[in-house]
């Protein structure tokens, strides 16, 4: 928070014409009904003790693909997608246009139809309540 009192105001608005630049053109790439597909992040995922594979440094926020969504009010979606070589899972990330959501949520439907995912990981039993 300290350090948010160095900026100016003149800062504040050059951030937020960047950010209704950056909203304009998703909103001129999707169009009325686009929907974009990425992964939800740029990891191949983590381990629980919150190291990426392969180092011994822990992951942080900016792998994340869905920060960018958050920014310009977008619909998001993750839905799971599969494992990775690793054998830890990963998402899609789903956008669409602002103010779709029902197009955003009907994609993810339909995916899920196609790509069920199991509902518990592998080698465990279901958790049920008696």
């Amino acid at each position: 928070m300290e350090s948010a009192l160095e900026f100016t105001l003149s800062d504040y608005l050059t951030a937020r014409r960047r950010r209704f630049t950056y909203t304009a053109d998703l909103d001129r790439l999707l169009g009325d009904d686009g929907i974009l597909v990425c992964p939800t992040h740029g990891y191949e995922g983590w381990f629980a003790d919150g190291t990426l594979p392969g180092t011994d440094r822990p992951a942080g926020p900016e792998g994340y693909n869905s920060g960018e969504f958050n920014l310009s009010g977008h619909p998001a979606l993750s839905v799971p997608a599969g494992t990775c070589s690793n054998g830890l899972p990963f998402g899609l990330e789903v956008v669409g246009p602002r103010y779709r959501d029902d197009l955003v949520l009907e994609f993810g439907g339909a995916w899920e139809g196609v790509h069920p995912w199991p509902a518990t990981a592998p080698g465990y039993e279901p958790f049920t309540i008696t």
